[in-house]
């Protein structure tokens, strides 16, 4: 993985693009769940850093960021931790949006592909297809009062 994918574009510079691309053929509604959703990524890339952890201090000592340092290469790394943890267990949604999530994070994979950014994202699109299926009946489980199974 690079700092700066091989087009010289940062994942900030790819997510703007992707929305930009959106905006022009769904909804407002859909595209403001688009936003949100690209926006919860990146907070989770940053917060995260997948694939990156040992880079962390030297980068943010510079004033730098994940999203703001690593290329289009790097942008599906952390698809398997959002999906599958940060979604269901930190981030107050219900179910649309946790459906949104795999949705907008599929589309994204798929995007990074078609435009060239990333060669395979075949993984990437598995894991939100994985995720559309069991995200949320997650979201059900884990608002169960505690003691419930007891």
């Amino acid at each position: 993985m690079s700092k700066s994918g091989q087009s010289g574009a940062t994942i900030s510079q790819v997510f703007e693009e992707f929305l930009g691309d959106q905006k022009t053929r769904i909804s407002p509604k859909t595209f403001s769940k688009y936003q949100s959703i690209v926006g919860l990524y990146k907070s989770y890339l940053e917060s995260y850093w997948p694939g990156h952890g040992d880079e962390y201090d030297p980068i943010t000592k510079k004033g730098g960021t994940y999203c703001g340092t690593f290329g289009p290469e790097d942008a599906t790394l952390g698809y398997g931790e959002f999906l599958g943890y940060f979604m269901p267990r930190k981030v107050i949604c219900g179910k649309e949006m946790l459906r949104a999530a795999c949705t907008v994070t599929k589309k994204l994979a798929k995007w990074l592909s078609q435009k060239g950014y990333v060669k395979d994202t075949e993984l990437a699109q598995e894991q939100a297809s994985e995720a559309a299926k069991d995200l949320p009946d997650a979201r059900e489980f884990l608002d169960m009062p505690d003691g419930y199974f007891n």
